[in-house]
């Protein structure tokens, strides 16, 4: 039986939430980049109110994505940077 993430952690990666770049949700792009994130969904997050709905966006231990032609890095102090492909 699939669990739901528990109260504390669902509280943690909520407040990791950010904001994409204007180029990734501008009218012309947002509904492809949502299908790429929407790729990422993980079962147990539909489970807390906290997570429910919301998209993931994995990044690998430096920190790095790529997301539709565009290399994005979360840096801690100038948050989520993106440079085009």
């Amino acid at each position: 039986m699939l669990e739901a993430v528990p109260f504390g952690l669902a509280k943690v990666i909520a407040a990791c939430a950010l904001r994409l770049p204007v180029a990734l949700s501008h009218g012309g792009v947002i509904d492809a980049v949502i299908a790429e994130l929407e790729q990422h969904r993980y079962s147990s997050f539909e489970l807390n109110p906290w997570l429910k709905g919301q998209l993931v966006l994995p990044l690998d231990i430096d920190r790095r994505a790529r997301l539709h032609g565009y290399a994005l890095t979360y840096d801690p102090r100038r948050g989520l940077i993106h440079e085009r492909l």
